[in-house]
């Protein structure tokens, strides 16, 4: 992961959340992904994990899959 995305996606584009700046390993068994604290567009938050998402070229936007 390059850096914190400015914008995720739920999946089908349903909404749009901005990364809190907090971050956690994520716990699944031989994950090894990053759970980012997300903040969505209707006030709910949730830690989606970055092995779970389609990244920009530039890394600024992932979209859940």
């Amino acid at each position: 992961m390059n850096s914190q995305p400015w914008k995720i996606y739920s999946r089908g584009r349903k909404h749009v959340g901005k990364p809190t700046g907090s971050t956690r390993f994520c716990t699944l068994e031989n994950c090894g992904g990053t759970r980012i604290t997300t903040r969505w567009d209707n006030g709910k938050v949730t830690h989606p994990c970055s092995e779970g998402m389609n990244w920009s070229p530039k890394g600024n936007v992932a979209e859940i899959v």
